[in-house]
C-alpha cells in the first residue's frame, strides 16, 4: 500500500523516511559545497522557524532569509561556485527594500535583483527557438536562432556568466541555422540572413573577432544550415545553396580565411541539403543530410571528404529520398554518432540511431520514433540525444551503452535542437518551455555527473582512490588498481551482457568478433568506467 508525505522524504540508500514536514509544492533543490540544502518553490515550514518559499537546512535547523509575509513563490534556484544563490519566479515586487526583477540573488547577506524586470507578456518564448550554440574562450556561450519580438528576427546571443547580451548583428530579417568558432576565437554566424546592415551585403554568413562584424567575401548564394572547422582552421558551410563566392559550390563550400573553394563536384544538384557537419581528429570531414552523390561517390545521405575526394560510408541510408541526417558527433575514440530521421543504414535496420566504427555500421536501438536532431558525446563514453517533441515527457535522452534514461525527467513542452558540452555541463538548447521541473525556456544546462535533481555518486573515481586503467593488447583487456569487489561488465551496443567478470585483472577476448563493446566497471553498485571499447 502506497504512503502520501506532505514533506521532503529523505533516501539512505535503502528505504525513505520523512524528512520535513511542509505544506504547499516544492519546485526546485540544490545543496552548495558546504552540503546545505536549499529549497524553493510555494510553501511553509513551520518547524522552528516560519519560512515560505525558500528556506534553507544547515544540517541542524531550518532558516529563511525570504519575507514570511511575500505572497510570490520561487519558480528555480541554481548556486554558483561563490556560494551565490540565485532564485526565480514570476516576479518579485520587493525584497527587504529592493526592487527586484524576475530574478535575484541571495549573497548571504543580502538580497540584490539581476538586471530589469522580464515581462512574459513581452517575451513570448514560444516564438523563440534556439538552432545553434558555441562556449568560446572558456567562459562564454553564443547561441543563435530565429524570434519575432522586436530584435531582429535572426539573434546572437551571448551568455558571459553573469547575463545575456543581445549582439546587434549584420541582417535584419532571417534565419540564423549555425554557428561556430575557430582557433583565433573568432565566431562565425550562418543561415538565411536576408537583409543587410548600412548598406553592407554579408550573403548569409558572418564574423564576428570580437568587436566588429566582417565579410567573408561575397559570401553563399543560399541557406547555411550547418557550420565546421577543421584542425587545419578550414571552415565549412554546407546547406542548400550552388555558389560560394566566385566558385560554383554545390551544397558545400570550405574557406580557408581569404576565398571560398568547392569541395570537388559537391552534392549531386542544388535541390540536395547539407544539414550536419562534422570534423574528426585526423581532420577529416563528414556531412550528412539528404543526397545521392557526393562528388563522384554514391552516398545516400552521408558522405565523408578527405581532403581530396569524397567517400561513401557503406550503403548510407537506406532510402535517400525519404531519410535524413540531422546531426553528427564523435567520440573520444573518433567514432562517429548519426542522429535523424531513417529506418535502416548500411544495410540494417536503425532507428533513426547509428554508430560508425571506421569501417562498418552498428545501429543503436533509440526507441526515438521522432527524428533526431542533436547528439553529443562526454569523456566517459555517454551519448545524449536531443529529438522534436516530447517523448514521454523528454526531449532529451542519455545513452550510457547499456540502457536509455531520462535527464531529471529531461526537456518537456518542446524539442531539442542543439546540444554542446564544455567541462562538465551539458548545455540545451531548442524550443522549449521546462528543463527538469524548472521553468527554463530555449536555454538550459546540466552537471553531467550529478544529472539534474539525483544527487547520485559521479560517474568517475574518486582522487582519493588510485583510478582504473586499462588497454588492449593481443585480443586481451589488462586492468590496474583493480579491487576484489570491482564486476566487469562487457556489453554489446544493443545492450546485450556478453561477459561478466569480479575482481580480474585481464580478460581474453579471442572468441568474441571484431565490434565496438561497452565496458562497464562498478564499484560498491556504482559505475566508475563506462566507455566503448574495441578487439583489436
Amino acid at each position: 500500500m502506497a504512503t502520501v508525505y506532505d514533506s521532503i522524504l529523505k533516501w539512505d540508500g535503502e528505504k525513505w523516511s520523512r524528512f520535513t514536514t511542509l505544506i504547499g509544492y516544492v519546485y526546485s533543490l540544490e545543496f552548495d559545497k558546504q552540503n546545505k540544502l536549499y529549497l524553493c518553490g510555494n510553501f511553509t515550514i513551520n518547524e522552528g522557524i516560519k519560512a515560505k518559499c525558500f528556506a534553507i537546512w544547515d544540517g541542524l535547523v531550518w532558516s529563511s532569509p525570504y519575507p514570511y509575509d511575500a505572497d510570490k513563490s520561487v519558480k528555480v534556484l541554481a548556486i554558483d561556485n561563490s556560494g551565490n544563490i540565485y532564485t526565480g519566479g514570476t516576479s518579485f515586487d520587493q525584497i527587504y527594500a529592493t526592487y527586484a526583477s524576475n530574478i535575484i540573488k541571495w549573497d548571504g547577506t543580502s538580497w540584490s535583483a539581476l538586471g530589469q524586470r522580464v515581462s512574459a507578456v513581452t517575451y513570448n518564448y514560444s516564438r523563440y527557438v534556439i538552432n545553434d550554440m558555441v562556449v568560446v574562450n572558456d567562459k562564454e556561450i553564443f547561441v543563435c536562432g530565429l524570434s519575432n519580438l522586436g530584435y531582429p528576427s535572426s539573434f546572437l546571443s551571448r551568455w558571459n556568466g553573469k547575463s545575456w547580451n543581445f549582439f546587434e548583428p549584420p541582417l535584419v530579417e532571417g534565419d540564423a541555422q549555425s554557428v561556430c568558432r575557430d582557433k583565433s576565437g573568432n565566431v562565425y554566424i550562418a543561415g538565411k540572413l536576408d537583409e543587410s546592415s548600412a548598406g553592407r551585403k554579408y550573403g548569409n554568413i558572418a564574423k564576428w573577432d570580437g568587436s566588429n562584424w566582417h565579410t567573408l567575401g561575397t559570401g553563399i548564394n543560399g541557406k547555411i544550415f550547418a557550420l565546421a572547422t577543421d584542425n587545419k582552421g578550414i571552415l565549412y558551410a554546407g546547406g542548400v545553396f550552388d555558389t560560394a563566392g566566385e566558385e560554383l559550390a554545390t551544397c558545400i563550400a570550405a574557406w580557408n580565411g581569404q576565398k571560398w573553394s568547392r569541395l570537388k563536384a559537391g552534392m549531386y544538384n542544388k535541390n540536395d541539403t547539407v544539414f550536419a557537419l562534422a570534423c574528426n581528429k585526423e581532420g577529416k570531414l563528414f556531412a550528412g543530410g539528404r543526397f545521392s552523390f557526393a562528388g563522384e561517390a554514391a552516398a545516400k545521405n552521408i558522405a565523408m571528404w578527405d581532403g581530396k575526394s569524397w567517400k561513401s560510408l557503406g550503403s548510407g541510408l537506406g532510402d535517400y529520398q525519404s531519410s535524413r541526417v540531422y546531426a553528427l558527433a564523435f567520440d573520444e575514440h573518433d567514432n562517429l554518432y548519426v542522429g535523424g530521421s531513417f529506418g535502416t543504414i548500411g544495410g540494417l535496420p536503425a532507428k533513426n540511431l547509428a554508430l560508425w566504427d571506421g569501417t562498418q555500421w552498428h545501429p543503436i536501438n533509440s526507441y526515438v520514433n521522432e527524428k533526431i536532431r542533436a547528439i553529443v558525446c562526454d569523456k566517459m563514453g555517454n551519448v545524449y540525444i536531443g529529438h522534436e517533441r516530447d517523448l514521454n515527457g523528454s526531449s532529451l535522452w542519455k545513452w550510457d551503452g547499456n540502457e536509455w534514461s531520462s535527464l531529471g525527467f529531461g526537456t518537456r513542452k518542446g524539442g531539442v535542437s542543439v546540444l554542446k558540452i564544455h567541462d562538465s555541463t551539458l548545455y540545451v538548447g531548442g524550443k522549449f518551455h521546462t528543463a527538469g521541473n524548472n521553468y527554463s525556456p530555449l536555454f538550459a544546462k546540466v552537471n553531467i555527473h550529478t544529472m539534474g535533481f539525483t544527487k547520485s555518486s559521479p560517474v568517475m573515481v574518486s582522487d582519493a582512490v588510485p583510478k582504473i586503467t586499462f588497454y588492449m593488447q593481443n585480443s586481451t583487456l589488462f586492468f590496474r588498481n583493480i579491487k576484489k569487489e570491482d564486476v566487469i561488465s562487457i556489453y554489446s551496443l544493443s545492450g546485450r551482457l556478453l561477459r561478466q567478470y569480479q575482481g580480474i585483472s585481464n580478460i581474453k577476448l579471442f572468441k568474441m568478433s571484431r565490434q565496438p563493446f561497452v565496458l562497464c566497471i562498478k564499484r560498491s553498485g556504482v559505475d566508475i568506467i563506462r566507455t566503448i571499447i574495441f578487439k583489436t
